[in-house]
C-alpha cells in the first residue's frame, strides 16, 4: 500500500492544477477550456475510483458557463480534499 502514496500525491498536485484551470477558464468565459480540465479531471479521478469526484467532474463538463458558481467551484474543491484524505486515510 506504501507504494501507492505517491500515485495519491501526483493526483493531489495535479489536480489542483486543473481546478486552476477551470477556475481561470470560467474567470474568463473559456468554457472550452473549463471542459477540457473538467475532462482530465474526471478521467484521472475515475481511473482512481474516486466516484464522487468524477460525478461532479463529469457534471462541470455539460455545464453552461454561467452555471459554474464560486459555490460549485468550491464543492468541487472541498470534494477532492475529501477524496485525497480518504485515500491518505486508507492507505496508512
Amino acid at each position: 500500500m506504501e507504494s501507492l502514496r505517491p500515485i495519491i500525491d501526483d493526483f493531489e498536485s495535479s489536480a489542483n492544477d486543473m481546478l486552476i484551470k477551470i477556475n481561470v477558464a470560467v474567470e474568463t468565459n473559456k468554457l472550452e477550456e473549463v471542459r477540457a480540465a473538467a475532462h482530465q479531471l474526471k478521467g484521472t479521478s475515475g481511473m482512481l475510483g474516486m466516484n464522487q469526484l468524477y460525478k461532479l467532474s463529469e457534471n462541470i463538463e455539460s455545464l453552461r458557463l454561467e452555471d459554474i458558481t464560486p459555490t460549485y467551484l468550491d464543492s468541487l474543491k472541498g470534494t477532492l480534499q475529501q477524496t485525497i484524505d480518504a485515500a491518505r486515510k486508507a492507505l496508512a
